[in-house]
């Protein structure tokens, strides 16, 4: 099938369909900075650089629909995402997504638009949706990156027809991919010391901004990378264009060119790899797999010949169940430990004598009445402090 990408950018939602089968053809954006990193990466195509969409003054003629065409448009959605709205101008994000979709609805049978999850985003799409209910012709789906094995939250709206989105809900359980498990599969080291990355939000001391490394982490922004640091928020190591690309799910294969504040942008707007990468399997009428997906592979799946030509991003059987057992019970060893240390925590309590003759006195809810309902109350002149 071949590809149309329309606000290319770098070209990640192009690199992620092509990972998935198709035949990248054709891709757009005005951001010639960006357009760097998209020809190096697809010298097979054809690459313009011009504006397309409500108010463009370039006259672009985008390749129209074809029986074997995908076309792929990811509209500026700044103006309308909810965390700009000091410096929105609301009506041109609005204006852009609506083109997209004019644009994929008029002849297309395979398209998709993916576009940010906020209040303007919803008011146009929930009409479209109950306009299109019977014919199928529009839905769409709200999907965060880390439950489709990209480390990192990341929630998007993905838009399309009926039958592409019904695809991507049907998607197979996935293991969520932490940092550190992303850094160790691509062999690109985590700065020494380090525990935590955080994001450039404030805390106000909360530690609302910061996130073990045992976990995703937060959405990679185009404005400003996001930061390894300790469990302190001390910062350690500001992220390269390299280390944020790692946490959008792309591999070295993906080659960025430009200076650091023009690729970093390129990551901060583009499409996490799973995530294109469904999409992409999900138009050409194809399995969904990912690489952290829970699933077990048969003998005799393994002898067949079709199971060379899985891509690279199909599960194996080493790499999944047993994967996810192990994590689950070391999950479930640490959260037993941590419920005993808060146990003994509790116990270690003083209660006075005075007016407490039962565990119904003490003022706790009922998980800390659990605790207490094998401890005697005792003095508070005993020591046992």
């Amino acid at each position: 099938m071949e590809f149309v990408d329309v606000f290319c950018g770098g070209g990640m939602m192009s690199y992620a369909a092509r990972a998935a089968g198709m035949k990248v053809i054709w891709g757009v954006d005005n951001d010639s900075s960006a357009l760097l990193t998209y020809k190096v990466n697809f010298p097979e195509a054809k690459i313009v650089c011009a504006s397309v969409g409500p108010g463009a003054d370039d006259e672009v003629a985008i390749p129209g629909a074809a029986p074997n065409r995908h076309i792929h448009l990811s509209p500026p959605c700044t103006q309308i995402s909810s965390a700009n709205a000091a410096r929105r101008d609301k009506a041109s994000g609005i204006a852009a997504l609506k083109w997209s979709i004019q644009t994929a609805m008029s002849g297309y049978e395979s398209w998709s638009i993916e576009t940010v999850v906020s209040k303007s985003s919803h008011e146009i799409v929930k009409p479209l949706r109950e306009a299109h209910k019977t014919d199928g012709l529009f839905d769409y789906a709200q999907i965060d990156a880390q439950y489709m094995g990209d480390p990192q939250t990341r929630k998007r709206l993905i838009l399309g027809p009926k039958t592409l989105i019904a695809a991507i809900k049907a998607a197979p359980p996935c293991r969520i991919v932490t940092v550190r498990e992303a850094f160790a599969r691509e062999g690109v080291a985590i700065p020494p010391g380090t525990t935590h990355t955080k994001n450039a939000s404030k805390s106000n001391h909360t530690g609302s901004n910061i996130r073990p490394i045992d976990h995703p982490s937060f959405t990679v922004c185009a404005a400003r990378a996001n930061s390894f640091c300790k469990a302190n928020g001390k910062t350690t190591k500001s992220m390269t264009s390299e280390q944020s690309r790692v946490l959008m799910g792309f591999d070295s294969g993906f080659k960025l060119r430009g200076k650091a504040i023009d690729t970093q942008r390129v990551l901060g707007n583009g499409i996490c790899f799973q995530v294109g990468r469904a999409i992409a399997l999900s138009a050409q009428k194809k399995a969904i797999t990912f690489p952290a997906q829970i699933r077990v592979e048969t003998s005799s799946s393994k002898d067949s010949d079709s199971s060379s030509d899985e891509d690279e991003d199909g599960c194996v059987a080493n790499d999944t169940l047993a994967a996810c057992l192990d994590d689950m019970g070391k999950m479930a060893k640490r959260h037993a430990e941590d419920t005993e240390r808060m146990a003994k925590r509790m116990r270690r309590l003083v209660v006075p004598e005075s007016g407490v003759d039962s565990i119904e006195s003490c003022a706790f809810d009922p998980w800390h009445r659990l605790l207490w309902q094998d401890r005697k109350p005792v003095s508070s002149q005993s020591g046992d402090m």
